[in-house]
C-alpha cells in the first residue's frame, strides 16, 4: 500500500442522550394501605425530563482528525499508522432500552459495562496496516545498482569478438579516407529537438577508428532561448556510450558503456565521461542523447547536424560509409530510425577524442550561401572558385575529380582544372551542362548535387606541395555552390575536416578568400570536392 499524501479520518459523532422516559407527572398513590406508601417513597419518582447521556470513544468535541502516514521511503515504523486506522474504525456506544432510569449515579454502569467488550474488536483487523506501509521500501533500495551493472560486463565480452576482422577497416581522418578533399556534402544546417514536443531521442552512430577509452565528444548545440530549437530550462540531457545492435536497423542497445549528465545551451560543449567505455576498432557504437527532464516536452533544446536536401542512397556522404556515421531518432519511445523518409541526410557534426590522442567524427559547423557571403557562383568572365591545397600525409596519385553544384543559367560546361603552385595546368576535366541539375540560386543551397569526371591526365600530387583546384565557365552560363565551414574555432579537431586546404573567388580582381556569413573573408571555407 503506498500513501501519496494526508488521508483525513471521518469525524466522531458524540453519543447520543437516552431518550426520556415517557409520562409527565407522577401517579397517585392508591389506598393500598401505608405499608405501600412507605415502598414508593423510598423507591422515588422516576426522571421524566431528560436521559442519561452514554460516554463515547474518540474525539472529543466532534472535531476532524488529519494522520500523517509515515514515508515508505524513511523506514519509521507503522505506530502512526496504526493509530490512524484505529481512530478512523472507533465506532460509537448507544444506550439501549427505553423504561425509566433510576436517579442514583450506580444505576447507569450496567448498560455501559458492554461497551469496553466492543472496542477491541476492530483493533485486531488492523494488525497487517503496517506490515503493508514499509513494503515498496525494500522494492526501491536495488534501483540505483541497475545503472553501473552493464559497463563491467559490457567492455570485455564485446571487445575481444570482431576485432581481428574489423580493426583494419576505418581510416582516422576525412583526408586519409581514399577520397582527398572535404568530401561532405552540405546544404545547411539542421537542428534535432532532444525532447520537445515528440519526445525526441537522437543517437549519433558511429564506427570506431581506433582501439581505445572514448574520454569526450563535443556536439554542436543550441540552446532553450531560440524559438524552434528549445524552451524552457532547456531540460537536462543524459548522454550514454551504448554499443550497436547488430541488427538491420543498427540500432544502440539498451546497455550502458559511459554515462554524462549535461544541461544544454548554446555553443559546442565538450561533454565527458568520468568512466569512459573502452571501444575497439571497427565496432559500431552510439552516443545517445535523451531528456531526462521531468517535462521534456516544455524544457528542450536541440542538436545541429549538417543538412543535404539530396543524397546518394548508396553514399549518404562520400567519405563516409552510412552505417560509419549516421543520425538515428526515435519519437517517444518508438524504434530508432536512420531514414528521413527522403533522400535527405543529417550527418552528426562530432568530434570524438580518445585516450590515446586520437580523433574521428565530422567537424564541418556550418554552410556559407548566404548573409555576407559571396554566394559562389562561377559566370561567364565574371567569377571563378577554387581550393587551394597543400598536401600533407605523402604523395598520391589522382585520376578523378567530384564537385558538387548546381546551374542557374546557360548551357556551357562547367571547366575544372588542376594547377600548380606556379600556375601550370596539370589536368583538367569537364562536365557538361545538361548533366547539372537547374536550380536558382538560394541561401539554402538547395539544388546542389555531386558531379565527378575523369581528369584528362594522372597527376601524381608531391606531399608538401601546393595546388589548386579551379572552377569556370563560358557563354552566360552559371553555377553556383555553398563553402562548408571548418570547426576549428570552435574546438574540433583538424582530423574531423579537411586541413589541407581552403576556398578563394575571384570576382574579376583576383583570389580574395570567401566571405563568411557575417561577411568577414576567412580561410575556415572549403569548396565541397574530393579527388581520386
Amino acid at each position: 500500500m503506498f500513501w501519496d499524501g494526508y488521508r483525513w479520518i471521518d469525524e466522531l459523532a458524540p453519543g447520543r442522550r437516552v431518550p426520556p422516559a415517557p409520562g409527565n407527572g407522577r401517579r397517585q398513590p392508591r389506598p393500598f394501605g401505608l405499608a405501600l406508601i412507605l415502598m414508593v417513597a423510598l423507591v422515588g419518582a422516576p426522571q421524566v425530563d431528560g436521559g442519561v447521556p452514554v460516554p463515547t470513544r474518540g474525539a472529543a468535541g466532534g472535531s476532524s482528525t488529519m494522520i500523517q502516514p509515515p514515508d515508505p521511503d524513511s523506514g519509521s515504523g507503522s505506530g502512526t499508522t496504526l493509530g490512524a486506522l484505529t481512530l478512523a474504525n472507533s465506532r460509537r456506544t448507544k444506550h439501549k432500552g427505553g423504561g425509566p432510569v433510576p436517579t442514583p449515579t450506580p444505576t447507569p454502569a450496567p448498560p455501559d459495562s458492554p461497551t469496553p467488550t466492543t472496542t477491541p474488536a476492530p483493533a485486531p483487523t488492523l494488525a497487517p496496516a503496517p506490515t503493508i506501509t514499509p513494503a515498496p521500501a525494500p522494492t526501491l533500495a536495488p534501483a540505483p545498482t541497475i545503472t553501473p551493472a552493464p559497463a563491467p560486463t559490457l567492455a570485455p565480452t564485446i571487445t575481444p569478438t570482431p576485432a581481428p576482422t574489423l580493426a583494419p577497416a576505418p581510416t582516422p581522418s576525412l583526408a586519409s579516407a581514399g577520397l582527398y578533399g572535404t568530401a561532405i556534402g552540405a546544404d545547411d544546417l539542421n537542428n534535432s529537438q532532444v525532447g520537445g514536443p515528440w519526445n525526441q531521442e537522437v543517437s549519433y552512430r558511429f564506427r570506431a577508428t581506433t582501439s581505445s577509452r572514448l574520454d569526450s565528444i563535443r556536439v554542436y548545440v543550441i540552446g532553450p532561448n531560440h524559438s524552434g530549437y528549445g524552451a524552457g530550462t532547456g531540460g537536462t540531457w543524459d548522454v550514454t556510450l551504448r554499443p550497436d545492435d547488430g541488427t538491420a536497423a543498427h540500432a544502440p542497445t539498451s546497455d550502458v558503456l559511459a554515462e554524462a549528465s549535461y544541461r544544454p545551451s548554446d555553443g559546442f560543449p565538450l561533454i565527458t565521461w568520468s568512466s569512459p567505455g573502452l571501444l575497439t576498432a571497427g565496432q559500431l557504437y552510439h552516443v545517445v542523447f535523451q531528456n531526462v527532464d521531468p517535462s521534456p516536452t516544455a524544457n528542450y533544446a536541440s542538436l545541429d547536424g549538417i543538412f543535404q536536401e539530396y543524397s546518394s542512397p548508396a553514399a549518404w556522404q562520400p567519405a563516409l560509409g552510412n552505417l560509419d556515421l549516421a543520425q538515428l531518432t526515435r519519437v517517444d519511445g518508438g524504434s530508432w530510425t536512420d531514414s528521413r523518409g527522403d533522400q535527405s541526410v543529417i550527418t552528426p557534426i562530432l568530434d570524438l577524442a580518445y585516450a590515446n590522442g586520437r580523433h574521428q567524427g565530422m567537424g564541418y559547423m556550418e554552410t556559407w550561401g548566404r548573409g555576407g557571403a559571396d554566394g559562389y557562383d562561377t559566370a561567364d568572365g565574371t567569377s571563378r572558385l577554387r581550393e587551394v591545397l597543400t598536401l600533407t600525409g605523402g604523395a598520391r596519385t589522382v585520376t578523378e575529380v567530384a564537385v558538387r553544384v548546381a546551374r542557374s543559367t546557360g548551357s556551357a560546361p562547367l571547366t575544372i582544372r588542376l594547377v600548380s603552385g606556379s600556375g601550370a595546368v596539370l589536368a583538367s576535366a569537364t562536365i557538361a551542362a545538361g548533366a547539372v541539375t537547374v536550380a536558382a540560386k538560394n541561401g539554402h543551397g538547395f539544388g546542389q548535387r555531386w558531379y565527378s569526371a575523369a581528369l584528362s591526365q594522372a597527376v601524381t600530387l608531391a606531399s608538401g606541395a601546393t595546388y589548386s583546384l579551379e572552377l569556370s565557365t563560358s557563354g552566360g552560363t552559371e553555377y553556383w555552390t555553398t563553402a562548408v565551414r571548418q570547426g576549428s574555432s570552435y574546438g574540433m579537431a583538424s582530423s574531423t575536416y579537411f586541413a589541407d586546404g581552403h576556398m578563394e573567388i575571384d570576382t574579376g580582381s583576383g583570389w580574395l578568400l570567401v566571405k563568411s556569413l557575417t561577411g568577414v573573408r576567412s580561410s575556415e571555407g572549403d569548396l565541397q570536392f574530393y579527388l581520386q
